[in-house]
């Protein structure tokens, strides 16, 4: 446990880090990071001037269904089954953005305000233990 709590302390701190998922390798930050988010809008190379008006939305990694329900709106019964049924696993969930959504995610690499809109969110839940706990 203390050398993860070293990690934590540097993400914590606008770090990046980059763990196991389902698909493959994601970088992670904490979502109320400007500077870590900064960070990996940059990494992966979505913020440039050449393409400041191109970017993608990050997706956000959660570990429970209720953390889910905090960041997203309208989750009814259905999408809540669906969910439940699919989650943890490899899927991408693009939904309705809530408001509680830290205003951080919506800021470009260089700081400023994005192009694309944030009504909607990409939520992932991976099974791996590293991001479930």
């Amino acid at each position: 446990a203390w050398k993860t709590m070293d990690i934590v302390e540097i993400i914590t701190r606008g770090g990046v880090g980059v763990v196991p998922t389902d698909t493959g390798y994601g970088v992670i930050t904490t979502m109320d990071s400007k500077l870590g988010l900064e960070r990996i809008l940059r990494f992966k190379q979505q913020y440039t001037p050449e393409n400041a008006s191109n970017k993608k939305p990050l997706s956000v990694l959660c570990t429970d269904l209720p953390t889910i329900d905090s960041f997203c709106y309208g989750i009814d019964r259905n999408v809540f089954k669906i969910l439940k049924k699919n989650l943890p696993g490899p899927y991408t969930f693009i939904l309705p953005a809530s408001t509680t959504l830290p205003k951080s995610m919506s800021l470009s690499a260089s700081g400023g305000k994005q192009s694309w809109a944030r009504s909607t969110v990409g939520i992932r839940m991976p099974k791996d233990p590293v991001l479930r706990y």
